[in-house]
C-alpha cells in the first residue's frame, strides 16, 4: 500500500511523501476458527514537510482513490511475498512435525485443529459465485477488500472502525451450555446451509481458543510509516490536529467536567488524553460518574493515593480494607487432557472427569 501510495504522491509532484497507517491483527474467525487477516486503517493521502526542509511545516496530502487495477496489483504483491516467506519456513515446520521440538509440534496440532471445521460444523453448499465486488481481489485465497470510506468529520464512525477492528475473538453472551455438557457458541449470521451455532465438547472449545491466542511478546496493534512510535514527522502531527467543537467535546474530557462546574473557565487548550471514568466507560459499559441513587452527575473532590489515608476511609464507609489475594497460578493437567496415542484425531469424552 505504501509502494503505491508514494508513487502516486510523487506523480502528482510531491518529494519524499510520507505515507501512515495504523494495523490491528486479528486470528480468528466467526466461528472460533483461526483465520489470521489484518485490518489496516490507512489516511487516503500522505504526509509531506512544506519547502521540503527539516523546519517545514507537515501537510497533508490526499491522493486520488485506487481503483480496482490498483487493488488487484497490491494483492498480487502480497500473495507473491507471503507466499515466498512461507516457503522459507517449511523446513521449520517440517522439523517440529518430526519430533525435533515437542512443544512446536504440539502447537502446530492446535493450529491444524483450529483451521478445519468444528466437529458439529455442517458442510455448507457451494454458492454460486456472486456479482463482484468493488475494489475487492482475490488471488490464491488471498483477500484484499479497501471498499470502506470513513469520512474525516464522522468521528464516530471512525471509532466504530477502530473498535470493530480490535475486537475479542468472541463474545460471551453468545456462549451457553447444552444439557450434556457441551458448549455451544451461536454464530453471528446463519451460514448458507441453515445451522446457526457451533456445538463443541468442552476440552475442543478449550482447544480452539488456544490457538488464537497470539504469540508472547507480539504486539496486535501496529503502527506504520509516518504513525510509528518513533518516525521523525510523528511529533509534528499534533498540528495537524484540529480542535475540537464546543458542542461535540466528548464527555469524558477534562474541559467537559470543568464547564459543568460552576465558577471554573474551561481551559484554553482542551486536554487530548480521556480521564479514567470515560475509559471505564467505554470498556465495562459503566459510568462511574452517575450517582446509582439519583441519577445525578458525581464530582470528584479529590483523590485518596496514600494507602493509610484509603484504609481509613473504607473502613469509615464499612468496606474492605486489605486488598484482594490473588492465588498463584496451577499448570492445568496436561497429560489428562491430551492422550499421546490418539490426540487429536478423535476427542475426549466432555462427560469423563478431569
Amino acid at each position: 500500500v505504501f509502494v503505491w501510495q508514494r508513487a502516486a504522491a510523487r506523480a502528482a509532484g510531491h518529494a519524499d511523501p510520507q505515507p501512515g497507517a495504523v494495523t490491528a491483527i486479528q486470528r480468528f474467525g466467526s466461528a472460533l476458527n483461526l483465520n489470521v487477516h489484518f485490518h489496516t486503517v490507512v489516511p487516503d493521502g500522505v504526509f509531506v514537510v512544506a519547502g521540503g526542509g527539516a523546519d517545514g511545516a507537515v501537510q497533508f496530502v490526499r491522493l486520488p482513490p485506487p481503483t480496482d487495477d490498483d487493488v488487484a496489483w497490491i494483492c498480487d504483491r502480497v500473495c507473491r511475498r507471503v507466499l515466498g516467506h512461507l516457503g522459507a519456513r517449511d523446513g521449520d515446520a517440517a522439523d517440529a512435525e518430526a519430533g525435533d521440538d515437542e512443544e512446536a509440534g504440539v502447537e502446530l496440532a492446535l493450529l491444524a485443529e483450529s483451521v478445519t471445521p468444528p466437529p458439529s460444523a455442517q458442510a455448507e453448499p457451494c454458492r454460486p459465485p456472486g456479482r463482484r465486488r468493488a475494489l475487492t481481489a482475490e488471488i490464491d485465497n488471498f483477500t484484499l477488500h479497501a471498499d470502506c470510506l470513513v469520512d474525516a468529520p464522522d468521528r464516530a464512525g471512525l471509532e466504530r472502525l477502530l473498535r470493530y477492528g480490535a475486537r475479542p475473538p468472541f463474545a460471551h453472551t453468545r456462549l451457553s451450555r447444552t444439557p450434556t455438557g457441551n458448549v455451544a457458541y451461536r454464530l453471528r449470521r446463519p451460514w448458507a446451509s441453515g445451522q446457526t451455532e457451533i456445538v463443541v465438547p468442552p476440552l475442543v472449545f478449550l482447544r480452539r481458543l488456544a490457538a488464537l491466542i497470539p504469540p508472547p511478546r507480539q504486539n496486535q496493534l501496529r503502527y506504520h510509516g509516518v504513525l510509528a512510535g518513533h518516525a521523525r514527522l510523528r511529533p509534528a502531527l499534533a498540528a495537524l490536529v484540529p480542535p475540537p467543537e464546543p458542542s461535540r467535546a466528548p464527555s469524558g474530557s477534562h474541559a467537559a467536567h470543568a464547564a459543568q462546574r460552576p465558577g471554573t473557565a474551561p481551559a484554553a487548550r482542551p486536554a487530548r488524553r480521556l480521564l479514567w471514568a470515560e475509559l471505564f466507560r467505554r470498556v465495562f459499559r459503566e459510568d462511574l460518574l452517575v450517582c446509582p441513587r439519583c441519577d445525578g452527575k458525581v464530582v470528584v473532590l479529590t483523590a485518596a493515593l496514600e494507602p493509610t489515608v484509603a484504609r481509613l476511609i473504607l473502613a469509615h464507609l464499612g468496606l474492605p480494607t486489605d486488598p484482594v489475594r490473588i492465588a498463584r497460578a496451577r499448570a492445568p493437567p496436561q497429560a489428562e487432557f491430551w492422550p499421546d496415542d490418539d490426540w487429536p484425531d478423535r476427542d475426549l469424552d466432555p462427560t469423563a472427569s478431569a
